[in-house]
């Protein structure tokens, strides 16, 4: 069981850096498959089901001339890492908040940065975090079986991406 929480908790954190990295893809990044170091992967054997092996690398985060949480651009190099083959559904998660009393960003901070339907772009949203995804008087009781959302991006806040 400890390690399924392990595992669980991996798989969140490799959720975020996967979710920030799709979300700041734009064109100018790139992956460097030259600087990437030889790594043995893990036999089958020591993957748990449900499980793959994400190869690390090297690759080149930020934009140039871009917003200024996304300057300069800069190599970051992201270790091998184990993924749940399927993404975190909110009930998976909030299982793995009961059993380690997780407290994410957005519940720290009392606020998360939140694309709602109406909006042209990412808001403040207080009182947003996974369980009120929209704000206070939000819920997920209707999106338990939808991917997991209010994912961490760096230090300067949280995303609202619950299943839509």
């Amino acid at each position: 069981m400890k390690n399924r929480i392990f595992y669980f908790a991996a798989t969140i954190a490799a959720l975020v850096v996967l979710i920030s990295a799709i979300l700041l893809a734009k064109p100018g990044i790139s992956v460097r498959s030259d600087a990437v170091e030889t790594q043995q992967s893990p036999s089958d054997s020591h993957i748990p089901d449900g499980m793959v092996h994400i190869q690390g690398g090297i690759f080149q985060m930020g934009m140039s001339g871009s917003n200024s949480d996304e300057v300069p651009v800069h190599n970051v190099k992201l270790n091998s890492f184990l993924l749940d083959r399927y993404e975190v559904t909110i009930r998976q998660f909030a299982a793995f908040v009961e059993v380690t009393h997780y407290i994410t960003q957005a519940e720290g901070d009392g606020y998360a940065w939140c694309y709602l339907k109406d909006a042209s772009n990412f808001q403040r949203v207080e009182g947003a975090n996974w369980q009120q995804p929209e704000g206070p008087g939000s819920s997920i009781e209707d999106r338990m079986d939808h991917p997991g959302g209010v994912h961490k991006l760096g230090r300067r806040g949280s995303i609202c991406a619950l299943g839509r």
